[in-house]
């Protein structure tokens, strides 16, 4: 019994370490996001956001091909919605090799510039 508790705790010990190293090389690290958001500036899209989400410094978008597309809005240049952010159901279009996004919300425009540094 005692054998299996110390068992157990040592797992979760090691999976929690683990996690924590995972997180703090990824996620505290800036230049995996700055990778990321650059990679997207090279993508040519024309698509409906199916699913949003993120938090603190980055956000991210999936639109009907699946791929998860990370962003980070640098300059907002137009904009016509009540607030700067890119919602599901939202239409994309984004030309390949550039860091500007158009976004169409029904009858409503927001154009972003993207923080890619390279």
């Amino acid at each position: 019994m005692f054998d299996k508790i110390i068992k157990g705790i040592l797992i979760v010990g090691f999976f929690a370490i683990n996690f924590y190293l995972f997180y703090s090389y990824k996620y505290k690290n800036e230049k995996w996001l700055n990778d990321a958001i650059c990679k997207f500036a090279k993508h040519e899209v024309k698509s409906k956001v199916i699913k949003e989400a993120g938090h603190g410094r980055y956000q991210w978008l999936m639109v009907n091909d699946s791929t998860r597309y990370y962003y980070q809005v640098s300059k907002v240049i137009v904009s016509s919605f009540k607030y700067n952010s890119i919602d599901v159901g939202d239409s994309i279009v984004k030309e390949a090799n550039s860091n500007k996004i158009t976004v169409y919300r029904g009858d409503k425009k927001a154009i972003y510039i993207l923080r890619c540094e390279d």
